[in-house]
């Protein structure tokens, strides 16, 4: 059996204080300095070596405000800051059938601006201030791939507690269903919030002429949609 190579590490943590900065950071290095002596063996080696502090940020207004009157939801203060959508846009998303053997259609059309983000983002702090694993309500996308053939009825956004979102959706006459891909909400948020200038970090995501394309086969799904629209597919702002 080999033995596992232990390495040291730096970890990074983020801890949102209601105090101020001076007896924050007096809380926080007595915190440690005390789990630093209590774990310490006979050898004197501790899992805990050194740590630093870095500078306090404020936080905004609002969510000083939610922390006074008790409305704050744990981890919203590390959460992605909701983007404004000036101009809406397309997010094209890959689907597939809930039955292997299907033929589903091959992408959703959603429309984005500023209230849809707000509803992602609601719906998430209302699952989790509630203890509730998911919810989901009607919701007509722009389009759905092959539609008119399929015939998708049903329509439905859903939110889970674990951050996530897709569009699921039911044809007629069959005993199986449709689903887009979930979606990442924090990852989503920051690809937003970047805009087109800025290529996205998660490989799944691309921006193509204004609109942003997000899927496991994103080639494909690019071609797919210029081929439902009568596009050429081409990214813009590129030399052939």
């Amino acid at each position: 059996m080999t033995e596992e190579v232990k390495m040291a590490q730096i970890i990074s943590v983020r801890i949102l204080s209601d105090e101020n900065e001076a007896d924050a950071r007096s809380a926080v290095n007595s915190l440690l300095q005390q789990e630093k002596e209590i774990n310490t063996d006979e050898e004197g080696m501790a899992w805990l070596v050194d740590w630093t502090i870095d500078d306090a940020v404020p936080v905004p207004v609002a969510m000083d405000d939610a922390i006074c009157n008790g409305t704050y939801t744990g981890g919203d203060a590390f959460r992605v800051a909701l983007p404004e959508v000036t101009e809406p846009f397309e997010l094209v998303v890959d689907a597939y059938a809930t039955n292997e053997f299907a033929d589903p259609p091959g992408f959703a059309v959603i429309t984005v601006d500023t209230t849809f983000l707000r509803v992602l983002t609601r719906l998430r702090r209302v699952l989790a201030e509630n203890s509730l694993d998911d919810v989901g309500f009607t919701y007509y996308p722009k389009q759905w791939h092959r539609d008119e053939e399929l015939r998708i009825q049903g329509d439905a956004l859903r939110v889970t507690s674990g951050g996530n979102f897709w569009l699921e959706g039911r044809l007629k006459h069959c005993d199986w269903s449709v689903e887009t891909r979930p979606i990442d909400i924090d990852d989503f948020l920051k690809v937003v919030s970047d805009g087109p200038a800025v290529e996205p970090k998660e490989p799944e995501f691309r921006w193509v002429d204004g609109r942003l394309f997000y899927g496991s086969s994103l080639d494909w799904v690019i071609e797919a949609f210029a081929g439902e629209n009568g596009e050429n597919g081409e990214e813009g702002g590129e030399d052939e």
